[in-house]
C-alpha cells in the first residue's frame, strides 16, 4: 500500500488554502454550488450545519465562496473529495485547481530547501555522530521522493537522474543539496501527498491523461500576442487596468484630466459598459467585484462597487481615507486601498465596508500609486515618494526596496505579481518593463522601446498569466506572453 507523507484526516495545509484562494476568480463564477451539494453531504465535504449556512446565501456567488470559505477549516480528504465531485460536472475547474496545487506545492518546496541550502554547514562531514546519521537519512529520503516523483510525472530526465543519484552515496556529499530537489507532488489527477514504490498509482474513473508537472519559466525573448491601438476617444490616457473573472478589463482613463472615468470592456478595448463617467482614479477586481476609487473636488472620496457585468452594488466611504488612490484584493478578499496623502494602506471588508486595519501614518515615503499582493499576503507598492518598488507587510513595515537600474530617478508608473511570485514593474518615462524576483530584486528587462514599447502606463495579468500592458504614446493595449 502506498505510503502516505501527508494524512487525509490532517488539516488542509497552507498550500491547500493558497490554490483554493488562488482559484477564486474560476471557481467562483463557474461553480452552482447546488450542482454538487448532494456529493457535499454524501462525501462529508461540509458538516450539515455547514451545508445549511452555505445555501442560506442569497446568491449563487455568495453560495461558492461561502463554501470555498468553509473548505479551508475542512481536513484534507475534504479537499480531495471537493476536487473529485467537480469532475462530475465541471472538469476544467478541477484539472485548474490540481494544477495549481502542483505548482503552490514544488513553489513551497523550492523555498524549503533553498532555506535548507542557507542554513546548512559548509560541507557535510562537519556533522558527526548521530547527527550526521540522521541527516544522511533525511537527505536519502529527499533525493528518492524527487526520484519517485519524477517517474510519477513521466519526465524526460528521470533516467538521467536516477542514474547521477545511483552514482553518489550520502557519504559523498561535501555541499547541501540543490534546491532545485523537489518533494512529491499531487497524487496523479488528485491532491493527496504519496510515494507509490515500484508500482503505478490506481486510476479513478474521471483521469483521462497522465499529469505533468507545470514548468514555468521565463521566455528568453518574450513573445507579443497583442499590440491593439485604443480608440482616442475612448481613453488618450490610461491609469490603471486590471482584469475580470470574464476574461474581460476593467480600465480607468481620460480623454480629458477633468472627466477621468472607468470603462468596462473586452479584450480588444470596445467599450461594453459605462461604469463611472467622472472622477475615477485606480481600478481593481476580486471573483466577482469590481471596485473603483473616486475623488471629485472638495468632496470625500468613495469605493463603487460593481459585478462582473458592471451592475453597480454600493459604495464604500470612509471618513479615515478622505482621498482614496491605489487598490488591490489580497488573498482573503479585504480590499487594500492607499491613501497617498496621509501615506497609509487600509484593509476593507467589502461585506460590511468597515475599515479592518490601517497601517501608521507619517511614513517619510509610501506616496503609493500603484499596489500589487505577493503570493506571502505582503503588499507590493510603487511609491512615488522616492522612486522605489517596496514590499511591506500588514503593519506597514518595509521588508524591501527597489530603485530601478540604467538610470537614477526612474519612476515607476504600474505593479503586477504573477502566480510565482515575479514582480513586474512599469517604468513610463523610461519605457521599458522590468521582472524583479519576489525578493525585490533585478532579473530582466521584459520589454523596452527597442520592442516598440513607449511610455507604459499600467499593467496587469490576464487569465493565461500573460502581462497585458497599457502605452499612452501612442494609446495601445499590449499582451505579452513571457512565461511558457
Amino acid at each position: 500500500m502506498a505510503e502516505k507523507y501527508v494524512k487525509e484526516d490532517a488539516p488542509l495545509t497552507d498550500v491547500h488554502k493558497r490554490t483554493l484562494q488562488r482559484c477564486h476568480p474560476d471557481i467562483v463564477p463557474n461553480l452552482e454550488v447546488r450542482d454538487i451539494i448532494d456529493v457535499c453531504h454524501r462525501d462529508s465535504i461540509l458538516t450539515s450545519t455547514m451545508i445549511e449556512e452555505v445555501m442560506s446565501e442569497k446568491t449563487s456567488s455568495e453560495r461558492c465562496r461561502a463554501l470555498l470559505r468553509k473548505l479551508e477549516s475542512r481536513p484534507i480528504k475534504a479537499f480531495n473529495s471537493f476536487v473529485d465531485a467537480l469532475y462530475e460536472h465541471h472538469d476544467f475547474l478541477a484539472t485548474e485547481i490540481q494544477k495549481r496545487l502542483c505548482e503552490e506545492t514544488l513553489d513551497q518546496a523550492k523555498a524549503i530547501l533553498g532555506l535548507a541550502n542557507d542554513i546548512a554547514p559548509t560541507g557535510i562531514k562537519t556533522i558527526e555522530g548521530d547527527e550526521l546519521e540522521i541527516t544522511k537519512s533525511k537527505l536519502k529520503t529527499i533525493r528518492d521522493m524527487a526520484h519517485q516523483l519524477m517517474v510519477k510525472c513521466n519526465l524526460d530526465e528521470t533516467t538521467t537522474l536516477s542514474h547521477n543519484m545511483s552514482e553518489t552515496s550520502v557519504d559523498q556529499v561535501d555541499a547541501p543539496i540543490k534546491s532545485t530537489v523537489a518533494p512529491p507532488s499531487p497524487r496523479s489527477m488528485g491532491a493527496t501527498l504519496s510515494v507509490v514504490p515500484q508500482q503505478e498509482l490506481p486510476v479513478s474513473s474521471y483521469q483521462r491523461e497522465t499529469f505533468a508537472l507545470p514548468r514555468r519559466r521565463v521566455l528568453e525573448v518574450p513573445q507579443t500576442l497583442q499590440n491593439t491601438p485604443i480608440n482616442e476617444t475612448i481613453f488618450k490616457y490610461v491609469m490603471s487596468i486590471a482584469v475580470v473573472s470574464t476574461g474581460d478589463y476593467v480600465i480607468s482613463g481620460w480623454v480629458n484630466p477633468i472627466s477621468r472615468k472607468a470603462l468596462l470592456c473586452d479584450d480588444q478595448v470596445n467599450v461594453k459598459k459605462k461604469l463611472v463617467e467622472r472622477y475615477a482614479k485606480d481600478v481593481a477586481t476580486s471573483t466577482d467585484v469590481v471596485a473603483v476609487s473616486c475623488k471629485a473636488p472638495d468632496i470625500a472620496g468613495s469605493v463603487k462597487l460593481f459585478d462582473i457585468r458592471g451592475e453597480h452594488l454600493r459604495d464604500i466611504t470612509s471618513p479615515t481615507i478622505p482621498d482614496p488612490g491605489a487598490m488591490a484584493f489580497n488573498q482573503q478578499q479585504e480590499l487594500i486601498l492607499a491613501d497617498h496623502w496621509k501615506k497609509t494602506i487600509s484593509f476593507i471588508d467589502i461585506n460590511t465596508g468597515k475599515v479592518v486595519h490601517t497601517t501608521p501614518s507619517g511614513h517619510e515615503t509610501y506616496k503609493t500609486g500603484s499596489i500589487g499582493v505577493s503570493n506571502q499576503n505582503n503588499i507590493i507598492i510603487t511609491d512615488f515618494g522616492d522612486n522605489s518598488v517596496k514590499i511591506i507587510n500588514r503593519q506597514g513595515d518595509q521588508l524591501s526596496c527597489y530603485k530601478g537600474i540604467g538610470c537614477f530617478n526612474k519612476i515607476p508608473s504600474s505593479v503586477c505579481i504573477d502566480s510565482v511570485g515575479h514582480i513586474i514593474t512599469a517604468y513610463q518615462t523610461y519605457h521599458d518593463i522590468h521582472l524583479l524576483s519576489p525578493e525585490d530584486n533585478f532579473k530582466k528587462i521584459l520589454m523596452s522601446e527597442s520592442d516598440g514599447l513607449k511610455k507604459p502606463s499600467a499593467i496587469t495579468l490576464n487569465r493565461q498569466g500573460d502581462l497585458v500592458i497599457c502605452t499612452c504614446g501612442p494609446v495601445k493595449l499590449f499582451v505579452l506572453k513571457y512565461m511558457d
